[in-house]
């Protein structure tokens, strides 16, 4: 779908739903998936991933270092 989708240039999106896991969501996305929804236990898995912990970490100092505070 995702390479018609591409190939006629068409602005439609693909959802995709029904996850069990992390690395099925990852894959989706790789595959052309732009939008997922998925259950509080998948989203609680993504982000006790260390490299999520470290990117959140990493995006709150740089937050900090531009903006000179911790909040939005």
């Amino acid at each position: 779908m995702y390479e018609n989708i591409k190939i006629t240039d068409s602005e439609t999106k693909i959802l995709v739903a029904s996850f069990k896991n992390v690395n099925q969501v990852l894959k989706a996305n790789l595959a052309g998936a732009e939008f997922v929804t998925v259950g509080t236990d998948v989203v609680d898995a993504f982000l006790a991933d260390a490299n999520i912990n470290h990117a959140v970490t990493q995006f709150t100092n740089d937050w900090n270092d531009i903006h000179n505070k911790f909040e939005i």
